[in-house]
């Protein structure tokens, strides 16, 4: 079945319900307009702003970080607080009225599963707090700062590669943020690529990395770099 044709017959399936909202959680891709268009299709079109509308949830203070790899671009960028945004979606991707934020700090050494896992136990408040409103059809929104916004590309698997180019903090960074449920960083060697899971400090630059650590240097020194077995499979990007 054709792509399109999937996707109607899925809005198809959701307007039969008749829907005042529609709440999208987990749905990393754009919804279609025909989606978009049912709860003001169901309401007549004569619903006033909070009325109806489709509900999304980004892990980001929006208008800060619209797109794509929020969470990795978190810890990447080195970002001491986050939020997770609760707005209505639009044709453009995150670019909705805010209906609330939900503030978490970014601890030292997070990690994207670390983070990830917060995030998701968040999610829980955040539809606790919202069933109330939508039961209301009342649901009070702001619009974004467009002039503030800022947009986070998708990254590609090539982006998680080591290089000595990197300062140190970089690298452990990098590796933090790709750690749980995304592509490893990684690292060339012998011809092929090993994944990353740690990096370690080097205490002392005369003796020689522990089994399973690679000696790495960095723009502002070296660090012992923890290998995972060889990956076998090509990673997707985020």
């Amino acid at each position: 079945m054709p792509r399109n044709a999937r996707r109607s017959t899925r809005a198809g399936a959701i307007a039969d319900r008749r829907p005042h909202y529609v709440l999208v959680v987990g749905w990393s891709r754009l919804v279609a307009p025909e989606v978009l268009a049912i709860p003001a299709e169901v309401a007549g079109g004569g619903a006033g702003p909070g009325r109806v509308g489709c509900v999304g949830m980004h892990p980001t203070r929006l208008p800060t970080g619209r797109g794509q790899a929020p969470i990795p671009w978190t810890i990447i960028k080195g970002l001491r607080s986050t939020a997770l945004s609760v707005f209505f979606l639009e044709a453009a991707a995150d670019t909705g009225a805010v209906i609330a934020r939900y503030d978490l700090d970014v601890h030292p050494r997070e990690t994207a599963a670390s983070l990830f896992h917060r995030i998701a136990a968040t999610h829980f408040t955040a539809g606790l707090d919202l069933a109330a409103a939508l039961a209301e059809r009342r649901v009070p929104a702001l619009p974004q700062d467009d002039a503030t916004a800022s947009v986070w590309p998708k990254r590609q698997p090539a982006d998680g590669e080591i290089t000595p180019a990197l300062a140190a903090a970089e690298v452990d960074a990098l590796v933090r943020a790709l750690l749980g449920p995304y592509p490893r960083a990684f690292v060339a060697l012998d011809g092929g690529t090993r994944p990353v899971r740690a990096v370690e400090p080097v205490a002392d630059d005369s003796t020689a990395p522990r089994a399973g650590r690679l000696r790495y240097p960095c723009a502002d020194g070296e660090v012992d770099l923890v290998l995972d077995a060889p990956a076998t499979d090509t990673p997707r990007g985020v």
